[in-house]
């Protein structure tokens, strides 16, 4: 089974993931969401040096 098939087709069926994986965050982070643009700017206020969880849960 192809890395994150899985995970696609839970997503696909209206089940997210309550945690992933970095390796999996692209299945899950949007880019043109609203929702994770703002994420991406509160992350950049809140830890500027991006020391906390980096590269989980944004887009950056």
């Amino acid at each position: 089974m192809r890395r994150g098939a899985l995970t696609r087709a839970f997503i696909r069926r209206g089940f997210p993931p309550y945690r992933i994986g970095p390796q999996n965050m692209k299945l899950v982070v949007d880019e043109h969401d609203v929702f994770w643009k703002t994420v991406r700017d509160l992350k950049r206020v809140l830890d500027p040096k991006g020391i906390i969880a980096p590269g989980r849960y944004n887009l950056d």
